[in-house]
């Protein structure tokens, strides 16, 4: 697409917006809603739209009058690993160890770097009958696989797996598959957290997050929704072979938060609850923050992938300036968290950028997570770069602003080379796939309006400011 058709029609879309009176205004009406945390203030229960209804404890009773509740804490990955000590695996072990391996880039290729020990249980080599050689098996058993995926962070790509030593031998645990061979049969709660977390949820680890049904057991769990400061609540059969089902989802997302967009996720990201509740505008600029840091991997992959097909260098040189640009936007909304009294955000590591993607599935990432939410969210940047009240805001969007058209136009410069390499077949589906990304972004832009307050300061568009925007890239995205 020509960037300059691109330019004018986000211009004309951002024009539109902000000549109407809904634009401006932080307006939009209250509506009662459950918090993320579940929590209600007063003495009436809340309907949700699945049909659940929250209690005023934060206690969720289902269509089919049992009660669930999403109050309790995540158990993070760390714990599940610790907690292995009370689970029962097909082979007793000596030693597991949650390791995080660095990834490089080496000639369109991966490779790994440096491995860090996350979290472990066990003795190292207690049976070993070589101590000395299943010591270096241990430190051998390096992987770039991503078992597990995180939220949040740092800009270099890792994996996140698993290292089981069980007398003379140390393996990695780096798939579902490899998992469920160390696991066998899921037969007690903390094998059934653990399952549910590589399959990308997060588990509660509340007293009676997990309970026994006819055929295993029963997890709550939370994950994101399309808006990654948004989640929803889910409960889990996960039967002895190792099948997990979603038997409940419930919507937990505070409509206050807003619907935060921006960026290029990596394959597998997910963003990470808050574990402490912060006022709006510092949770905002939390979860931009994060939104931006994810960004860095997914750029340095596409720019990876890019070589390995054999795109034009300058497709490639783009990415990596764009990679380049998101580091500068972690810094400046770390540093306008700071600006306002913050403590420093946690840094955690981001799922590693996995095997070089076919064509048509790098298509249609490129399609969803560019030429949609990237297109989309160089458009409200500049809306906030206009509408933030607070200044320090104002002029961080002014910034942001151009680089993510920049990165817009990249995105939609990939598709039209991608689209020649296609078959009829392949582009077909790419187009089906951007345009259920356009109907899941509308969905969620209309269900999740932000509070006055992030409206106003931060300049967050409301519910009809975000569909006129919407509306403004229409078609773009018919196109």
């Amino acid at each position: 697409m020509a960037s300059f058709r691109l330019r004018t029609v986000l211009s004309s879309a951002l024009a539109t917006a902000l000549a109407s009176s809904i634009g401006i205004a932080a307006c939009g009406g209250s509506t009662v809603t459950a918090p993320a945390d579940g929590s209600v203030s007063g003495d009436s229960s809340v309907t949700l739209p699945d049909g659940a209804t929250v209690l005023p404890d934060g206690a969720t009773v289902l269509p089919d009058g049992s009660t669930v509740n999403f109050n309790g804490a995540t158990c993070g990955l760390p714990g599940l690993v610790t907690a292995l000590d009370k689970a029962k695996p097909a082979k007793p072990f000596d030693y597991v160890e949650l390791r995080r391996t660095s990834v490089r880039f080496v000639d369109g290729g991966m490779e790994p770097d440096v491995s860090t020990a996350v979290a472990s249980i066990g003795t190292k080599c207690k049976t070993a009958t070589d101590k000395a050689a299943c010591q270096d098996a241990i430190n051998g058993a390096v992987s770039i696989q991503a078992l597990f995926s995180e939220g949040g962070g740092k800009q270099v790509p890792s994996g996140l797996y698993l290292v089981v030593q069980s007398g003379d031998d140390a393996k990695t645990v780096g798939t579902r598959e490899e998992l469920l061979g160390f696991l066998g049969a899921i037969d007690s709660p903390e094998e059934a957290r653990l399952l549910v977390a590589a399959d990308g949820y997060e588990p509660l680890c509340s007293e009676g997050s997990v309970t026994q049904s006819p055929n295993g057991y029963l997890v709550i769990a939370k994950r994101n929704t399309e808006c990654l400061n948004q989640y929803n609540g889910f409960v889990l059969n996960v039967t002895s072979a190792g099948v997990v089902t979603e038997v409940q989802k419930v919507d937990l997302t505070d409509k206050d938060a807003g619907c935060a967009v921006a960026g290029r996720r990596p394959e597998g990201y997910r963003g990470t609850p808050s574990v402490v509740r912060e006022p709006d505008v510092l949770a905002y600029l939390a979860a931009m923050r994060s939104l931006e840091a994810a960004s860095v991997p997914a750029f340095l992959r596409l720019a990876d992938e890019l070589k390995a097909h054999g795109a034009p260098i300058e497709l490639i040189e783009r990415a990596h300036e764009a990679a380049r640009d998101e580091v500068r936007h972690t810094a400046g909304f770390a540093t306008l968290r700071g600006f306002y009294g913050a403590a420093p955000c946690e840094d955690d590591d981001l799922v590693h950028p996995r095997h070089v993607r076919s064509l048509e599935d790098l298509a249609i990432e490129n399609a969803v997570e560019g030429c949609v939410r990237e297109t989309y969210g160089a458009l409200v940047a500049g809306y906030q770069a206009e509408v933030a009240e607070d200044a320090p805001v104002r002029r961080l969007f002014t910034t942001v602003a151009e680089d993510e058209m920049r990165h817009a136009e990249l995105a939609w410069d990939v598709a039209a080379w991608l689209e020649e390499k296609l078959d009829e077949a392949a582009a077909s589906r790419v187009r089906d796939a951007r345009s259920r990304a356009v109907r899941e972004l509308a969905t969620a832009l209309a269900n999740e309006a932000p509070s006055a307050e992030l409206a106003r300061r931060c300049g967050v568009p409301t519910s009809k400011a975000a569909s006129v925007l919407l509306e403004g890239c229409r078609d773009l995205w018919a196109a």
